[in-house]
């Protein structure tokens, strides 16, 4: 190899290693983050239905009452309105759980590319190396 491209060759090889640093860096950042992604997308799966509201009185002694007048009044009133928001709500959880997931997954597999492209790199600079000696 001439000298020339012996140094294109010197500084392509230093781009590269800083980018995988950099990668690096970002990545054991990332690491952090991924760790605990998991217990999140189960949490975001558990709660990911709404359901219909359930009536509730904090009164001991008319709580029946205002319990039953809260029914009366979902039930006549408002369930055919709130059904259809639910059910949009349900939607948009399910297609943001789902999408989540997908990152996730996606992330993990591009952590996995960019250790196996490490190594690669560090195999070829390693056989630079031993070329240069």
């Amino acid at each position: 190899m001439a000298e020339g491209d012996i140094a294109r060759v010197a500084r392509v090889l230093e781009n590269v290693r800083a980018g995988v640093r950099q990668r690096q860096a970002e990545l054991a950042t990332i690491d952090a983050e991924l760790a605990q992604l998991p217990a999140a997308l189960s949490r975001a799966h558990e709660i990911q239905f709404l359901q219909e509201p359930e009536c509730v009185s904090h009164r001991p002694v008319i709580g029946r009452i205002i319990v039953l007048a809260k029914k009366v009044v979902y039930q006549a009133f408002m369930k055919w309105f709130m059904s259809s928001l639910i059910e949009q709500q349900n939607a948009f959880n399910r297609a943001a759980t789902d999408a989540l997931r997908e990152l996730f997954e996606r992330q993990r597999s591009l952590a996995g590319e960019t250790r196996r492209l490490n190594d690669a790199l560090d195999a070829l600079a390693a056989a630079d190396r031993a070329e240069d000696r």
